[in-house]
């Protein structure tokens, strides 16, 4: 198969070719805004093994120190119960030497006053009386990661017509992988939207998702991985491998919030609820 004149004409594949009697992974290329694809793919495959979904967020942690603990203690009990609290909590650190050390600790910290002479004091102070400074350390979220997606598959085609659909599956595969442009300018590649049917939906319109899997955001085809003839060197009488790994890693165009995941079940599983 060659590409074909007519560059927006969409391949559909189904590998094999009785696939859509089966729960199937579809993937296919989408438009982003005003984008055309060139040589357009949908192909419904079997589904991975194992098939990886994983949710993924970035906490870290930050010290509020007292001052912060004070105020994140106002903002939710007010100023007069958060002041009654840092006099209590003051009053019960110790003795008043160890009092004296912590509120010039407190005082050296929030640059009110402090040398170097009067820091070493209340530390050699505090380390004596073998205390020290809540640093009231909170954990932090930093924002959610962009997820991937390791896709594993064994292709052996019982038919010349299913060695040159996987031809041009791979071959589409790779094309839109790529980006198109010169040696100024590149544009984007393509984008993938990859997503499980159910047994015995067609492979072309919006319908038919299979409502146990987890909906999946649109990707960008980060690498390909082809391996011919894993299992020796056989070869059908035209040349074709007999069997062929194909291994695809995709990651979402970016990272998903609250109403990204509401969406996607609302469109996908017009999940209502």
């Amino acid at each position: 198969m060659d590409f074909p004149a007519t560059k927006t004409q969409t391949v559909t594949i189904k590998y094999p070719a009785e696939i859509e009697t089966y729960n199937r992974l579809m993937l296919e290329t989408v438009a982003r805004g005003s984008n055309i694809i060139d040589y357009p793919l949908r192909a419904s495959l079997p589904i991975p093994v194992g098939l990886p979904m994983a949710d993924n967020f970035s906490y870290g942690s930050t010290n509020l120190n007292q001052v912060g603990a004070v105020a994140q203690d106002a903002l939710n009990n007010g100023a007069k119960a958060a002041a009654e609290n840092g006099r209590n909590a003051f009053n019960n650190s110790g003795d008043s030497t160890t009092r004296t050390a912590v509120l010039a600790q407190i005082l050296s910290k929030n640059g009110s006053i402090g040398t170097s002479t009067t820091d070493a004091i209340s530390d050699a102070v505090l380390y004596n009386k073998r205390t020290l400074l809540n640093p009231n350390q909170v954990t932090t979220f930093s924002g959610s990661n962009t997820r991937s997606y390791s896709l594993d598959f064994k292709l052996v085609a019982q038919s010349q017509k299913e060695s040159d659909d996987i031809r041009e599956l791979i071959k589409r595969l790779q094309y839109n992988a790529y980006p198109a442009g010169n040696v100024l300018v590149l544009k984007y590649p393509s984008e993938f939207k990859l997503s499980v049917l159910s047994a015995g939906t067609p492979s072309s319109g919006d319908s038919g998702y299979n409502k146990y899997y987890s909906p999946m955001y649109n990707c960008f085809l980060m690498n390909i991985s082809v391996a011919y003839n894993t299992s020796g060197n056989s070869f059908y009488s035209s040349g074709a491998p007999l069997d062929i790994s194909l291994t695809l890693g995709f990651q979402e165009t970016k990272a998903l919030t609250r109403e990204d995941i509401e969406q996607m079940y609302r469109e996908y599983h017009n999940d209502s609820n």
